[in-house]
């Protein structure tokens, strides 16, 4: 069954930050013209946007919900613009994030079908990447469980570009620590 995208600012069922035709229109202005977004169907699309929308949700965000019963992060309450000076509307979803939607979108189309055999891949823990442990002399060892320190070419992607564009929406991502 085909993925239904839901907008409405603030609505207890929205799913998604920015429509199919919103992140056509943005494809449309980029160079190069990304290829796997523009041959996508339509339901793998709406899928990748659901992804982004529930990924930005993950971050930690500066405000507070418009309303309790509202499914997604944004409508949010004293949210300024980017350049600080204004809040934002609450009535409407921030342009900066209905773009980083689209663009996030549109790349995890790409990484995704650059990976080959599907999402677990693009998503998931690279094979070939993270760092073990780290010792500084006799002073200092710390070791990692094995992934934890794997960042996936999607979470490279959000790290350097996503959050960028969100800029002063998220708060800086805290270190956590496990003490076992």
């Amino acid at each position: 069954m085909p993925l239904t995208l839901i907008t409405t600012p603030g609505s207890a069922s929205a799913n998604a930050y920015c429509d199919e035709a919103f992140a056509d229109a943005l494809a449309e202005e980029l160079f190069p013209a990304p290829a796997s977004w523009s041959f996508a169907e339509s339901d793998t699309k709406r899928r990748a946007i659901v992804a982004l929308t529930r990924r930005i949700d993950q971050e930690r965000l500066v405000g507070d919900r418009l309303d309790s019963v509202q499914a997604l992060g944004f409508p949010r309450t004293g949210v300024y613009d980017a350049a600080g000076l204004s809040t934002e509307p609450t009535t409407a979803i921030p342009d900066r994030v209905k773009r980083a939607t689209a663009l996030g979108a549109i790349a995890l189309i790409r990484i995704w079908e650059a990976a080959g055999a599907g999402e677990q891949q693009a998503l998931g823990p690279s094979d070939d990447a993270g760092i073990s442990s780290i010792s500084l002399g006799s002073e200092l060892s710390l070791s990692f469980e094995p992934g934890a320190s794997r960042e996936t070419p999607f979470e490279r992607y959000f790290s350097n570009e996503i959050r960028s564009i969100l800029g002063t929406l998220v708060l800086a991502p805290q270190p956590r620590m496990v003490r076992g």
